[in-house]
């Protein structure tokens, strides 16, 4: 199995715990990894809202020539090479990360074939842009494409050989620009993580258990909706939750994994994983990618019992949105590193 996009570059994209359940599935995974008794289809890959693929358009700015005889980077750049290695990496993070990705191999030679791209955009408003500059003598156009690309994201990649300090200034200073000049053109699959993690952070939905209303509210700029479900909805499903086959698989997996128990007796453990097998319910009849529930009241007045804390450190081994308290801070935080990262969060108390 493949484990990174653009591997061996350093950059954190290896494959999630979430990628890898959901390639191997349940009963796969157990195989592999020697646990039989590993039985949940729920610690597989559970569905997730399905969002629209953000559209991304990628562009080269370079003369039109195979050669580059005068001026950086040189003759012996070989420029179609070059090119077919951006678009490579490129495509192939597109299919990872579910982007659909629009490249345009006829390079923008000119300030008019600038501005007939810039048509496009203002016309279709993808999601985000990728130009890179080819040649040291485009900055002009990239600055250009900058300035007049209006609120699109936009990533300006300057490979090694393409510019040097000075022209890296006026693409610094316009808005929703990011700029990259590095040698590592691995980098740009990276790059386009970042801009599916903007669309993504748009598109998602984080399920806070607090109160007694059900409300929704966008938070801008991120553009994250925060749905509020009233609190007692935790206490009242649980107590109807019958026990299965699946919740005794969860907790058999957490008994023989640990190295020592020292307090929790079978039932204190087997209602922690209901607690999991909840989570993951609710989230899903709310069409939500993360769950929050103000627990501490709940596991004070003892309505609850035992806090959530196992379901809450498997659903982060998934990638999946679960933070402590009500805290939505936290829960747009966790969402932020998962998509940027690929990589479980952490939550701590202060206490």
């Amino acid at each position: 199995m493949n484990g990174r996009v653009g591997a061996g570059n350093g950059c954190p994209l290896e494959v999630g715990r979430r990628g890898f359940l959901a390639s191997l599935g349940a009963s796969a995974m157990a195989m592999k990894m020697g646990l039989l008794d590993f039985a949940s289809e729920l610690f597989a890959a559970t569905p997730q809202p399905a969002a629209p693929r953000p559209v991304v358009h990628v562009v080269f700015l370079r003369p039109n020539a195979d050669r580059f005889w005068m001026g950086w980077p040189g003759a012996s750049y070989d420029v179609k090479a070059r090119q077919a290695d951006y678009t490579r990496i490129l495509t192939e993070a597109a299919k990872s990360l579910g982007v659909d990705l629009k490249v345009h191999q006829t390079p923008l030679a000119n300030t008019a074939a600038v501005n007939s791209f810039l048509e496009q955009v203002n016309k279709t408003r993808p999601q985000g842009i990728i130009a890179t500059v080819m040649h040291l003598n485009h900055w002009r156009d990239a600055n250009h494409l900058a300035a007049k690309k209006g609120d699109v994201p936009t990533i300006i990649f300057s490979p090694m050989g393409t510019s040097f300090t000075g022209h890296l200034q006026a693409t610094r200073k316009a808005a929703k620009t990011f700029v990259a000049a590095t040698q590592d053109i691995d980098w740009l699959a990276f790059g386009l993580r970042m801009l599916n993690t903007i669309w993504q952070m748009r598109q998602s939905r984080i399920c806070v258990m607090a109160g007694n209303k059900t409300v929704d509210r966008k938070l801008e700029p991120l553009g994250t909706t925060l749905h509020y479900v009233p609190q007692g909805r935790w206490v009242s499903e649980y107590k109807k939750l019958d026990t299965t086959d699946e919740m005794r698989a969860i907790a058999d997996y957490y008994k023989k994994e640990a190295k020592k128990i020292v307090e929790p007796n079978d039932q204190d453990i087997l209602n922690a994983a209901k607690g999991y097998v909840l989570a993951r319910r609710i989230m899903a009849a709310e069409k939500c990618h993360g769950i929050s529930v103000n627990c501490l009241p709940l596991v004070g007045s003892r309505a609850i019992p035992c806090p959530p804390c196992i379901a809450w450190s498997r659903l982060r081994d998934e990638l999946t949105v679960a933070a402590c308290e009500a805290d939505w801070n936290a829960a747009i935080s966790s969402r932020l590193t998962h998509l940027l990262f690929d990589r479980p969060g952490f939550m701590q108390d202060p206490a």
